[in-house]
């Protein structure tokens, strides 16, 4: 349970989105980052994190600010509340900001691997079967001359992929192993903006 927006500075909802709206999602996606909750003392010095309000313990989130109602616990791992300077701060922010462009921009780069991959393949079975696709594509071609209304429009949509056979097979390989170096390069870039964030 929170504590109501009055008592920790007037946290209204407004028209205007709050400007810690990252850090609002990363707590409701990962949880709240309480200091204190476990300890087994709180002094009035521990009072800018944790607060003992009769029976209950009052915690502030490191990451958004807010303040919530914990019970105050019956076997504490810890003797005190850790000093600010020990407390591992969570990221906020233009850094937890500037975190989730990065995985939206891996997210973006892994998504052009599937899809030069996908290419690639299909060039690569594309030139490889050249010839019989050649063929089924003009028997299916020819099967539809002299069609009804539905076989001549169905014809001029399948005349636009007669472009595709213009290409020799060692075009299409190049093209295909063009795609495999570009999927190759958005792979590593996306791999080292893992391991640097």
């Amino acid at each position: 349970m929170a504590l109501s927006p009055a008592a920790y500075g007037g946290f209204l909802a407004g028209k205007k989105r709050p400007e810690y709206r990252y850090e609002l999602f990363t707590c409701a996606w990962h949880g709240h980052e309480l200091a204190g909750q476990q300890t087994a003392e709180v002094t009035p010095e521990d009072a800018v994190v944790v607060r003992d309000v009769g029976p209950q313990r009052w915690c502030r989130c490191q990451r958004c600010d807010g303040w919530f109602a914990v019970p105050i616990p019956d076997d504490p791992s810890e003797e005190q509340v850790p000093r600010r300077d020990q407390i591992d701060l969570p990221l906020r922010a233009p850094a937890l900001r500037d975190r989730y462009v990065l995985r939206l921009l891996e997210l973006d780069r892994m998504l052009h691997v599937v899809t030069l991959t996908f290419l690639a393949i299909a060039f690569i079975a594309f030139a490889t079967h050249n010839r019989s696709l050649h063929a089924d594509y003009q028997n299916i071609m020819n099967a539809l001359n002299g069609g009804g209304a539905a076989a001549l429009k169905f014809r001029r949509v399948l005349g636009s992929l007669r472009k595709a056979f213009d290409y020799t097979p060692a075009q299409l390989f190049v093209l295909a192993a063009i795609c495999i170096g570009y999927a190759c390069l958005e792979a590593v870039e996306a791999v080292e903006a893992v391991e640097d964030g």
